[in-house]
């Protein structure tokens, strides 16, 4: 029996990471969700370890080629949070249809106020958290213009329309309903080079940090201290990983001392994030657990260390568990492939329920 079916839908995903671009295709039908397709296209020198494109004719030349093989016409996008500024802020109370007049004047002095782009450069997404006889509270996301408007063009050059551009927790947050956030939770993608650490409330970031540490600081804090080739200090690291059963005190000591910035931004963030109240019943944020995705969940023990550090519980994140979706697993994503995907199955499961 054919998988597909007159009721079957499609929803195709690009995520940027680093020094590439992930692809992942779903097709559901009245059997379930299916991974058509994944597929990470690497783009050394042409997309930077932030996923910011520096070359733009080799860029629309890779991607012209890799969509007229796999037949894309249309897709969403994620961009890394790194493009985008996240913040949690209030509004008086005003008639709802002149709420969002007075949401863009307000944004328009709070970016005055920072030193920012002038507001009508970026592209701007808020969400009402909490109403009251005083006013609002709102978590706002800022993408300047000029990042969407050039990644959706180099797209178009190469016979792919974008149709809509998340941020990369946003997408995560939207299609993972199954994780129960409490009042807050932090999310740690771990990449190859770097890592992004957020307070997610509401579905929603509020404040993000991307620091240029990720799996191969592991690798060549093994590397350093034992003086050996990356290629054994990465079987160590994948034998050993990064808790107290790894046999050399000295090298896990190193590997802690790798991973400190990460701990460092997750209890920077808490802090400034816990100061914050909402305005209108003056209750403060809480944070009541660590989310880790991303390429790190490969390394034994991290997502444990990162919990045990930041003195949190902590949670592996499977995006398929995690959105509920209903999915074939024979015909599916490996799972061992899951974490550096979570981010463009998540924009496509999003879509996929729309």
């Amino acid at each position: 029996m054919s998988f597909l079916s007159k009721k079957q839908k499609t929803s195709d995903a690009f995520a940027f990471g680093e020094e590439c671009v992930r692809f992942i295709s779903l097709q559901e039908s009245d059997q379930g969700i299916r991974v058509a397709h994944h597929e990470t296209v690497r783009l050394s020198g042409i997309v930077d370890t932030g996923g910011a494109i520096l070359e733009d004719a080799q860029f629309v030349e890779k991607m012209r080629e890799f969509a007229k093989v796999r037949k894309i016409e249309n897709a969403n996008c994620v961009v890394p949070d790194a493009a985008a500024i996240f913040f949690h802020t209030h509004v008086a109370r005003v008639p709802a249809k002149q709420l969002n007049d007075v949401v863009t004047d307000h944004l328009k002095t709070y970016c005055e106020a920072h030193d920012l782009l002038g507001f009508d450069d970026y592209v701007c997404e808020y969400d009402v958290i909490r109403e009251g006889e005083s006013g609002y509270d709102l978590h706002v996301t800022l993408v300047a213009k000029s990042v969407v408007v050039h990644i959706a063009r180099l797209f178009k050059q190469a016979g792919v329309t974008i149709k809509h551009v998340e941020t990369a927790n946003h997408a995560v947050a939207k299609a993972c309903t199954g994780v129960p956030t409490g009042q807050g939770y932090i999310a740690v993608s771990v990449g190859e080079n770097k890592t992004s650490i957020s307070v997610v409330h509401g579905y929603h970031p509020v404040s993000n940090d991307v620091i240029s540490v990720g799996n191969n600081s592991i690798i060549n804090a093994v590397e350093e201290r034992l003086r050996i080739s990356h290629v054994d200090a990465s079987k160590i690291v994948e034998k050993h990983g990064v808790m107290g059963s790894h046999p050399d005190t000295t090298v896990l000591s190193d590997i802690h001392r790798a991973l400190a910035p990460i701990v460092e931004s997750i209890d920077r963030q808490i802090l400034a994030v816990k100061q914050k109240e909402y305005k209108l019943f003056g209750e403060r944020f809480s944070i009541d657990k660590i989310v880790v995705y991303g390429i790190g969940l490969s390394t034994r023990g991290l997502a444990d260390y990162l919990g045990t550090a930041a003195r949190l519980p902590v949670v592996a994140l499977d995006v398929w568990a995690a959105s509920g979706a209903k999915h074939i697993p024979i015909m599916s994503l490996p799972a061992s492939d899951v974490p550096q995907y979570a981010e463009a199955l998540s924009l496509a499961l999003v879509y996929l329920k729309k």
